[in-house]
C-alpha cells in the first residue's frame, strides 16, 4: 500500500460532456500524481482544476453543487413567478440571459466588485433589499413559491443591520464571512 498513489477525481457537468469527453475535473492530490493521471483525464474531460490536497477535489465538488442545486430551485421559483404573473416563459428567459440574472454572479460582478475590493455600489444592498420585498409582495399575492427569494432577503436585512446597506450588493459576502467567523480576505 506505501506504493499507491491517489487523487480524487470528481467530476463537473453533464452526462452529455461525458459521452463528449469534455468534463471538468477537480482534483485533489499532489502535482505530480495528477500529472501521471492527466492522460487518463484528458481523455474524459476538457478541463482539470488542481484543487489542492487530497480530498479538496471532492470539497470542491460539493460547493460547486450546493451552487448549483440552490440556483436550480431559485430557477424554478423565478419562472414559476414569471408565469404566475402572466409573463412568456421564453421571453422572460431571453430577457433574464442578458442580465446579471442569466449571466451570474461569478462572471457579471463579483470578480469586478467585492473579490477586488470595490464595494462602490453598482447596485447597492438597500435596493436589492426593496426589490426582493416588492417581489415577495406580489409572490405572495400570486400564492407562488418564494422560499429563497424570502431567505436571500434575510441576508440582506443582516447586511444593513451590519451597515452596509449602501455598498455594493456584492457586499453581502462580506456579511457572510463575518457570520462565518472568517478573517479578512487575503
Amino acid at each position: 500500500a506505501r506504493k499507491c498513489r491517489m487523487i480524487d477525481a470528481p467530476v463537473g457537468r453533464l452526462a452529455q460532456n461525458a459521452r463528449e469527453g469534455t468534463l471538468l475535473f477537480m482534483i485533489g492530490g499532489l502535482k505530480s500524481d495528477l500529472e501521471r493521471a492527466r492522460p487518463i483525464l484528458n481523455v474524459l474531460g476538457d478541463k482539470i482544476v488542481h484543487c489542492g490536497p487530497v480530498g479538496m477535489g471532492t470539497r470542491m465538488k460539493i460547493v460547486n453543487n450546493y451552487q448549483s442545486t440552490a440556483l436550480n430551485v431559485l430557477t424554478a421559483e423565478t419562472l414559476t413567478f414569471a408565469e404566475a404573473s402572466g409573463l412568456d416563459i421564453n421571453l422572460a428567459i431571453e430577457v433574464m440571459r442578458e442580465t446579471t440574472a442569466g449571466r451570474g454572479h461569478m462572471n457579471a460582478t463579483y470578480p469586478n466588485q467585492v473579490l477586488s475590493g470595490n464595494l462602490e455600489p453598482g447596485f447597492m444592498i438597500d435596493l436589492a433589499h426593496k426589490d426582493l420585498g416588492l417581489a415577495l409582495e406580489t409572490t405572495a399575492k400570486l400564492h407562488t413559491p418564494a422560499f429563497l427569494g424570502a431567505a436571500a432577503r434575510q441576508a440582506y436585512s443582516i447586511a444593513q443591520s451590519n451597515g452596509m446597506g449602501r455598498n455594493d450588493w456584492t457586499a453581502l459576502f462580506m456579511t457572510l464571512r463575518k457570520l462565518a467567523g472568517l478573517g479578512p480576505m487575503k
